[in-house]
């Protein structure tokens, strides 16, 4: 080959390469940088590893409950000449949520918002402690879920259990919560963020035990509290009972501020020998509905307080033994199952006013009260069993004068007033009075006391 081809071919390849380092050059130079993106995120913390779900303007991390994610250190990948504020690096505190901003190498910038989605711990089948030493050891799994029942303490036995403290991460219980008489605290500090019982939550014998407060409760299969000292029982966040609502204690304090609905029977009492229950109003505030509901033996009580209540869907609305009573207030309820009684025979009371502005529907109404002088009924049309107005025998009630808030009564099976001495209208029966038989009318001990035949026959006063 002739140096002269040599050269020629050597100068070619030079201006190969120059064109080439231009046309690089000027793509560099032209670099536009329109990408802002977060492509992958993550966190390290004690050798374990946490990757972040990442959408178009959200990252997602994604940790157990209880585990802090304080301190841990951050690994993040960004597009291409694009930068982030703040710099991952100088983050510490990684529980609390962050606004990061993605700025492209334009300088187009894109927001991404972190935040971090606890999960449970949970361990499962079921779990006996029966010591302090149980449950301080259980403790340390940090277990936010019992997929079975939690068994604390034993039936009987010395008294082994002093704080709960150490289950303070539980939250949820698949089945029962049973805490027998072994635990010896006054109060239950521990589970405080217990939010739900599947079946049963069963706290009764505990001979200590003054204070019962789940403040992060919301639901429960059942409730049954029975302790001979427990004063205060407080379920602030408690929404629904899907069984029974069974408190056998010797209240001061009772507070249920959010129970709306309690689907089997609601049942309050204590021991009256020991005159230790001094709660004088007992209310439900927001309770729109139960299977049935009973009230027994708190001579200190003033007040029974059911402003929301509107049905009893299973049984009776039963009140005994509240010698104080005198503000019985169920303004809205409409519909019974069972039986209305207020109060039973042969104890004393300061009710003076039965009403019952919204009730349509009952499944009978027995009322035995000496010392009642007004009865209102204005709506109610059904009684599908009995209606009973008595006195206790001696004295006999001398103050209610007519039945007049029976005024819209369309139907019952029988009818018995007895024991009210300065009775003497009954014009409030005419429109139920058709609908019974002569075998289903009782009155005496009355002011007047008109046979069936009289009533069929207009008599309605004396």
């Amino acid at each position: 080959m002739s140096p002269f081809n040599i050269n020629r071919t050597a100068v070619s390849l030079l201006l190969v390469a120059g064109l080439s380092m231009a046309a690089c050059k000027k793509t560099n130079d032209n670099f536009q940088g329109h990408d802002n993106f977060i492509t992958s995120f993550s966190l390290k913390k004690g050798g374990i590893s946490f990757s972040a779900a990442i959408t178009d303007s959200s990252i997602i991390i994604t940790a157990p409950d209880g585990f802090s994610l304080d301190s841990a250190i951050a690994t993040v990948a960004i597009s291409e000449n694009a930068s982030i504020y703040p710099k991952p690096s100088a983050i510490v505190e990684w529980d609390d949520e962050s606004l990061f901003v993605v700025d492209a190498h334009n300088g187009e910038p894109k927001s991404y918002k972190y935040t971090v989605r606890r999960s449970s711990i949970p361990v499962n089948g079921s779990v006996v402690l029966a010591t302090q030493a149980d449950v301080d050891a259980f403790g340390k799994l940090g277990a936010t879920e019992i997929t079975g029942n939690l068994i604390i303490g034993a039936p009987a036995g010395t008294d082994s259990i002093t704080s709960l403290a150490a289950l303070y991460k539980l939250k949820k219980i698949g089945y029962s919560l049973v805490i027998y008489p072994t635990f010896a605290a006054t109060d239950i500090v521990g589970l405080d963020n217990l939010q739900s019982v599947g079946t049963e939550l069963k706290i009764e014998g505990l001979n200590d035990l003054v204070t019962m407060a789940l403040p992060s409760l919301a639901n429960a299969g059942s409730i049954s509290i029975n302790n001979p000292l427990s004063e205060t029982v407080t379920f602030p966040k408690l929404t629904h009972v899907s069984g029974a609502l069974n408190i056998n204690a010797p209240l001061n304090s009772m507070s249920f501020p959010n129970l709306s609905q309690v689907d089997g029977d609601l049942a309050l009492t204590t021991d009256p020998s020991t005159g230790a229950a001094l709660i004088e109003d007992l209310s439900f505030p927001v309770l729109t509905s139960a299977g049935s509901i009973a009230v027994s033996n708190f001579r200190q009580t003033t007040k029974l307080d059911l402003p929301s209540l509107t049905t009893l869907s299973t049984g009776d609305l039963n009140i005994s033994n509240l010698t104080a009573l005198y503000n019985l207030n169920c303004p809205v309820l409409q519909k019974t199952k069972g039986i209305i009684t207020i109060p039973d025979p042969y104890v004393a009371t300061r009710l003076t006013q039965i009403s019952f502005p919204a009730l349509t529907q009952t499944g009978g109404v027995a009322i035995t009260i000496n010392s009642l002088n007004s009865i209102d009924f204005p709506v109610l049309t059904t009684i599908t069993g009995n209606l009973n107005i008595d006195a206790q025998s001696y004295p006999a009630n001398t103050t209610l004068t007519n039945l007049d808030g029976f005024a819209a009564l369309k139907s019952a099976q029988s009818i018995s007033i007895t024991g009210q001495s300065a009775l003497t209208s009954f014009k409030g029966l005419q429109g139920v009075i058709p609908a019974i038989t002569a075998a289903g009318w009782t009155a005496w001990g009355n002011a007047y006391n008109p046979s069936y035949a009289d009533l069929a026959a207009g008599n309605w006063t004396n």
